[in-house]
């Protein structure tokens, strides 16, 4: 039976993704569902070890559903000086940071193991951009290197808490961030510029490559433009974003993901890992890339939003209220929607956008999945909920603070956990362990100042804008915690496909 009509896009991907890698000399392995605990446990640098499934087998081991193929395949594969090339069709168990309830996600990947790394690496990447193609028309793939990372940082004797901070900042495009933690180095304005020049750097690769070059400050960093180089004069289709960075510990070398439009994540993610493949003793190098399957039903549907010409129209999520009319018009130069209107969805078809109305705490969930392009959100609703969104530009608007307040006279016993009442619990733990601090916290939805006046809490974290909620119940800001004001987010997947567009908006209101 030759038609699959019958099977979803899914499963039909899977198939044409396999039977591409086999035509292109990759044997199918299968690692297994299980693996035994003490894999993940010894690489938990890896892998944030507890968030895993486990359970004990009939024999009394303790074992792990697998929430990464790779480690499995590193484990089962032996060192030969020969290539090896394999492929795997397979599901991992991760938990979702934002739903807090486990998925499994089916994938399919190759791994080339040992062999010249140079030519593993084009052909990695040619591979990943077929792959590409077989799942939609508009893609695109983005490559960077770690080595251009880890080699600035080496050069510049960076800290592991600033390397840590500007990873962050970097990988959200947060330029503002970035600038605001090298002020704080003892690096040097030129050390400086060259962080901010990484951060910045993005776009066609052949246009990227020259301005790489000014990037060469050591043995690390040339190596990354040498093996960048020679990916690139390969796959000239690529295009190069160094906010692509990714955990230092898993990847050295150039690693890439690929986006296909319509879909709000990235379908494809790799890159070269000899590091793990050391740390697990092995000689060999390594790299590979895994497609997820669970989102590519969504390629080629229009939702009821979309217009024939969506590319030159922008899908912007607001909040409701002051800070969205503000918004507005700053993007646009005019006020917003009379105040009678009850709509969510306002088009403004002179300037091509398309407005939902949401909750404030609900932007950037809009943003990330995709059903909007880009949005306005505090900084306080990121700092909290850590959405994966691109952080492009700091909004002169919504300007306010974060902040510790107390009761007057109010003495801190140090002896015991301090008592925080709050809705901003993530803010509240990163700022107390950022200070040593044992906490209890007591989360709350609303009238946070209640609860020391109260007896419930020993001091709270909140928004401060004018301070005269606080007045009014007695209360004094002991601590600042974080300057707030309006940010423009983008998807990260939207941000490829609509670059042009979202970049005149950030050089109009930055």
């Amino acid at each position: 039976m030759n038609n699959i009509d019958f099977l979803s896009r899914e499963e039909i991907t899977a198939l044409k993704l396999r039977q591409l890698f086999h035509e292109r000399g990759y044997t199918r392995v299968t690692p297994g569902r299980f693996q035994e605990y003490d894999l993940f446990a010894e690489n938990r640098s890896f892998h944030n070890i507890s968030s895993l499934i486990t359970f004990m087998d009939a024999d009394g081991r303790l074992m792990a559903l697998k929430p990464d193929v790779t480690l499995s395949i590193i484990r089962n594969t032996p060192d030969t000086p020969d290539a090896q090339r394999l492929c795997y069709a397979d599901e991992v168990y991760r938990l979702s940071s934002e739903q807090r309830e486990y998925k499994a996600l089916s994938q399919v990947g190759v791994e080339l193991i040992g062999g010249d790394s140079a030519a593993a690496n084009t052909e990695i990447v040619a591979l990943a951009v077929e792959s590409l193609k077989l799942i939609g028309n508009n893609t695109a793939l983005d490559v960077s290197h770690m080595g251009f990372v880890s080699g600035l940082f080496d050069a510049m004797e960076l800290t592991e808490n600033a390397r840590k901070s500007l990873l962050e900042y970097i990988h959200a495009k947060d330029i503002r961030g970035v600038s605001e933690t090298l002020k704080t180095l003892e690096i040097g304005e030129e050390s400086a510029r060259y962080i901010t020049r990484l951060a910045e750097l993005r776009g066609s690769a052949r246009e990227c490559l020259d301005n790489a070059r000014e990037l060469i400050l050591n043995a690390e960093t040339e190596t990354a433009f040498n093996e960048l180089s020679g990916i690139i004069k390969a796959n000239n289709t690529v295009n190069i974003d160094f906010s692509m960075v990714s955990d230092l510990d898993y990847y050295n070398g150039p690693v890439f993901r690929g986006y296909v439009e319509g879909v709000p994540a990235a379908v494809l993610s790799g890159g070269r890992y000899d590091g793990l493949m050391r740390r697990m003793g092995k000689m060999n190098g390594a790299i590979g890339f895994a497609v997820t399957l669970n989102n590519l039903g969504r390629v080629g549907v229009q939702s009821p939003t979309t217009k024939s010409n969506s590319n030159d129209w922008l899908n912007v999520a607001l909040p409701k209220g002051r800070l969205g009319d503000s918004a507005r018009a700053l993007l646009t130069g005019k006020s917003g929607e009379e105040k009678s209107s009850r709509k969510l969805i306002i088009e403004d078809a002179e300037h091509k956008f398309r407005y939902f109305l949401v909750k404030p705490s609900d932007v950037a969930i809009y943003v990330e999945h995709g059903a909007a392009d880009i949005g306005v959100v505090g900084k306080d609703t990121l700092l909290e909920t850590r959405p994966d969104v691109y952080e492009l530009a700091a909004l002169d608007i919504g300007k306010c603070i974060v902040a510790v307040a107390a009761p007057a006279g109010f003495t801190e016993n140090t002896d015991t956990p301090l008592r925080v009442a709050t809705k901003y619990v993530n803010i509240a733990k990163d700022y107390y362990a950022s200070i040593n601090r044992n906490i209890e916290i007591i989360e709350l939805s609303g009238s946070i100042e209640l609860a020391p006046l109260l007896g419930l809490s020993d001091v709270i974290v909140d928004i401060v804008e004018t301070g005269g909620t606080l007045k009014a119940n007695k209360l004094n800001v002991t601590s600042h915690v974080a300057d707030i004001s309006a940010r423009l987010i983008a998807n990260k997947a939207s941000y490829k496909f609509k670059s042009k567009r979202i970049d005149e908006i950030v050089g109009t209101i930055v």
